[in-house]
């Protein structure tokens, strides 16, 4: 489904990324981890399309990846992308419009399940609802990869199982989701591969059930790249 080769990328001179090559398969739920800095958003938002990169090659489904690849990708950045004076109700319209792949009814749906009033200005959630409101907006996109950059980082403990839910609830198996998130722990019963990014290069791509067998979790592996940082 992807697949990177030998992608360069600077910022002021600052080399984020040394000839990295990635494959991603479709059908998989994949955790992106690493300690800030490491360039996980950057990565997240090339794969999406957000961003360009300075060399290298993009595949998508085996051609070379166009802005006309961004209609089958579903993208939940980890800051608010609606402005804070539309109403909830304006974003939706918003993605309807731009959007042929939209499901506006499942976008709907999920909102009545998170109570979310379609009324309310954006400005006027509060970060967990604001969360929601974009998890659901990528969520609704009828695609085939789906990013979600921090899911949970403004969600109460008891809404994280909600949300958790929610995007296992909405996973088809011939898509793909990439999730980043500091929160290890609470995202690794949800995912079938782990990707850790260190020095601006995939240092462990493994299947979780591989660890699983070895006798050790996601956040143990975590530990050890990144020399026991708190998880």
């Amino acid at each position: 489904m992807i697949k990177l080769v030998n992608l360069n990328k600077e910022y002021k001179d600052k080399k984020i990324f040394k000839n990295l090559n990635l494959e991603i398969n479709k059908g998989e739920i994949i955790g992106l981890l690493a300690p800030n800095a490491e360039g996980k958003s950057t990565l997240l938002k090339i794969l999406g399309g957000q961003i360009t990169f300075d060399s290298g090659e993009y595949f998508f489904n085996g051609e070379e990846f166009t802005y006309k690849n961004k209609e089958v990708i579903g993208y939940m950045n980890d800051t608010s992308i609606i402005p804070p004076s539309w109403k909830v109700r304006d974003g939706i319209e918003y993605y309807n419009e731009y959007f042929k792949t939209f499901n506006e009814d499942k976008c709907l749906e999920m909102l009545r399940h998170f109570k979310i009033d379609l009324k309310r200005k954006v400005k006027t959630l509060s970060k967990g609802e604001n969360e929601k409101y974009h998890l659901s907006l990528a969520l609704a996109i009828e695609g085939q990869l789906y990013i979600m950059d921090e899911p949970l980082a403004a969600i109460d403990l008891i809404a994280r199982e909600e949300v958790i839910s929610m995007i296992l609830d909405n996973f088809n198996i011939d898509s793909t989701i990439i999730i980043s998130s500091h929160l290890v722990s609470d995202i690794e019963r949800m995912l079938d591969r782990v990707l850790l990014l260190k020095g601006g290069e995939i240092v462990v791509n493994k299947l979780v059930e591989d660890l699983r067998v070895d006798g050790k979790s996601v956040v143990d592996l975590y530990k050890e790249v990144y020399e026991n940082v708190q998880v």
